[in-house]
């Protein structure tokens, strides 16, 4: 009997634990100081904690599409870089598109999203940092129709309707 209860008492326990880790989420789960920023452009630098200088250390990084399309506003990657004994920082650069004018026409100053992210080897999560890019043209006057045509058309023009 006492076997027994030992037995669900572990599986109970069990459970608690992994309810508790899916609700807080993998990174409550250990002490991350890892960091992305996008000083300028569409350049990221990755930033690694000053205690792990000194090893040589891999990490993966992505882009993921929020608002902004990957092939439409920027090109996805998806990639590793390694960090070599002294250093403290790698930079990538994703290449961002242009549209032309007229693919935003009327939407002034659209604003769109993705974001940059990092794991480790495992697919932990370390740090992001989200892009905004602006797209768009200016709604001016030159771009309103102006004239207005009305045209009326009979109810039933031979075909069976509900008027």
């Amino acid at each position: 009997m006492q076997r027994l209860m030992t037995k669900k008492l572990n599986q109970v326990l069990a459970l608690v634990l992994t309810i508790a880790a899916l609700m807080t989420g993998q990174v409550a789960m250990a002490a991350n100081t890892w960091t992305v920023t996008n000083p300028t452009g569409s350049t990221f630098r990755i930033t690694r904690p000053d205690s792990h200088v000194g090893t040589t250390e891999t990490v993966k990084y992505r882009t993921v599409s929020l608002s902004a399309y990957a092939g439409q506003h920027y090109t996805a990657v998806s990639d590793e870089v390694t960090f070599d004994v002294n250093d403290t920082y790698k930079e990538v650069t994703v290449s961002e598109t242009t549209p032309g004018t007229n693919a935003y026409k009327y939407q002034d100053g659209t604003k769109r999203k993705y974001r940059f992210d990092v794991t480790d080897q495992g697919g932990f999560h370390l740090a992001h940092c989200d892009r905004e890019i602006t797209t768009g043209t200016r709604f001016t006057n030159s771009y309103v129709n102006k004239s207005v045509h009305m045209v009326s058309v009979p109810k039933n023009m031979g075909y069976n309707t509900l008027w």
